[in-house]
């Protein structure tokens, strides 16, 4: 734990939101640090996502790094599951979230959809989250959505593909690929290695680096 508070404290200010469908259970936590490395123009980023289970339905955390605009926000959010009557295996979450990004008061809805995967190469999970930011002074509209599939593989060991897409207001939108590796290090902390490749937008490559500490 004393690793992942130095990184806290060295790492910030800027990351995307880590948000999911399937919420911690009451008492338990997540934090993720991140870092971003990019191409030798690009400016490193990090930042910091955490989350804790208040109740069998819901869930707070705060959400501190870089926004869709590219700059730097500190959310906190509350998050509570939703009913799924169809598919079955299917599970939804809806957010919303309160803070400042880029100087501004902004509130933040999301929705969150998952749903866990059976396959021969192993069990996995398919998510999609969606979050607004909405500035409440100067009335902007950023949008972003995150599609992650994942694979859990021997040895505790996760491979993820995630796509990154949003749009800035007056910005064009834009994509991105980023697939990775999760290793558990020890029990309740992983680390997460992986590449990120601009699909839409100025062509980037860069590097991921992220510990997450489940508490």
């Amino acid at each position: 734990m004393r690793c992942v508070l130095i990184l806290l404290m060295l790492l910030w200010p800027a990351a995307p939101a880590r948000a999911g469908a399937w919420l911690r259970a009451p008492g338990e936590g997540l934090a993720v640090v991140s870092l971003y490395a990019g191409a030798p123009r690009a400016r490193p980023y990090a930042g910091v996502y955490a989350e804790f289970g208040m109740a069998p339905r819901l869930a707070a955390g705060v959400d501190l790094g870089r926004a869709v605009s590219g700059s730097t926000k500190a959310v906190a959010f509350l998050r509570r599951s939703l009913p799924v009557p169809w598919p079955h295996g299917m599970v939804a979450a809806a957010e919303l979230g309160l803070g400042r990004i880029a100087g501004q008061a902004v509130l933040r809805p999301g929705l969150s959809l998952g749903n866990g995967l059976e396959g021969w190469l192993g069990d996995g999970w398919l998510a999609v989250d969606t979050v607004v930011e909405i500035g409440l002074e100067r009335r902007t509209l950023d949008i972003k959505t995150d599609v992650t599939l994942g694979l859990r593989i021997r040895d505790g060991r996760k491979v993820m593909v995630q796509i990154q897409t949003g749009q800035s207001a007056g910005d064009p939108p834009f994509a991105r690929l980023v697939p990775s590796l999760v290793m558990e290090l020890r029990p309740g902390l992983r680390l997460e290695l992986g590449l990120t490749q601009t699909l839409r937008g100025p062509s980037r490559t860069g590097a991921k680096i992220a510990l997450w500490r489940a508490f």
